[in-house]
């Protein structure tokens, strides 16, 4: 007789644990930990006996302990450029705030630089986008930005020390006429120009729209604003200055719908020339200075 003995399996589902649970399981207790460490290190209990009371792992417990790692070091792979990354981060940053920045191509540049002399290797040979992807992640003080272009002579002075020497002058200045406490006495004049085509707005379009496009004159002819306010916010009417020889060229301008207040004049290339400085000051600035009792 034959008893053929069958051993049977329960069929366990084995639920399927999530990234973000796996996760969880190796996230420790810093604050336990550094009891437990402290509890070995006095003596009091051994490294199994620490590490069942406080919940901690054995192994960890002993890495800490023999100085191979520390409380609060995060789990996973350690950047490949490791101190020279955080080198290389402040290094572009205080270029950005000096005015000559680069972009991500020159990082990569510059990594591979640091990567070839210190003899590491990455594991396709190049940074990845991945790779900066990270960087910017460990680094979330830092993102691209797009500059606003400056003059090289405006560029030349945009330092701290130079801005801190000019108010320190203006400062003096102030205090030599005794303005420092009449603001409505500070004027400030600048000229700027205003392109007369209009910048097309956003429109609702399909999402995905590689090529949408709005129809313009392609007019790029501008013009010049003179305007002039005070320390305490109170200002001018502006003065307008178009492209023309003759007063007939304001006719095909809409000179109604400038600001009340606002004169016009014209000038052969549009731009504020000496003449029209002048002719600005003593008609328009010296009668306000004169109207508000002040004395020039």
């Amino acid at each position: 007789m034959l008893f053929v003995l069958y051993r049977h399996k329960a069929n366990k589902q084995c639920a399927k644990v999530t990234g973000k649970e796996r996760k969880g399981r190796f996230q420790l207790n810093q604050e336990n930990m550094t009891t437990g460490c402290a509890a070995v290190t006095s003596g009091n209990m051994s490294q199994r006996q620490a590490a069942k009371h406080y919940g901690v792992p054995r192994a960890t417990l002993q890495k800490i302990l023999d100085g191979k790692t520390c409380v609060g070091t995060k789990s996973g792979r350690k950047p490949l450029l490791g101190d020279l990354k955080n080198k290389l981060v402040d290094y572009a940053v205080n270029c950005a705030s000096l005015g000559i920045g680069f972009g991500q191509k020159t990082v990569f540049r510059y990594a591979a630089q640091l990567a070839a002399k210190y003899k590491i290797k990455f594991k396709s040979r190049r940074q990845s986008q991945k790779w900066w992807r990270l960087l910017k992640k460990r680094n979330n003080y830092m993102c691209l930005r797009r500059p606003e272009p400056t003059a090289a002579v405006q560029h030349m002075y945009m330092n701290h020390i130079k801005v801190e020497k000019y108010f320190k002058a203006l400062e003096s200045l102030l205090m030599k006429t005794g303005l420092a406490d009449r603001p409505e006495q500070v004027w400030n004049m600048d000229e700027t120009s205003v392109q007369l085509e209009h910048k097309p707005r956003c429109v609702l379009a399909q999402k995905g729209t590689k090529f949408l496009h709005a129809r313009t004159s392609g007019n790029r002819e501008t013009l010049t604003v003179i305007a002039c306010v005070n320390a305490a916010g109170e200002s001018i009417p502006p003065h307008i200055i178009a492209k023309g020889k003759k007063s007939k060229s304001l006719h095909g301008s809409d000179v109604q719908s400038a600001p009340e207040g606002s004169t016009w004049s014209v000038s052969p290339s549009g731009w504020t020339k000496q003449g029209i400085a002048k002719l600005w000051f003593e008609s328009r600035l010296c009668p306000v200075l004169a109207e508000k009792g002040h004395k020039f």
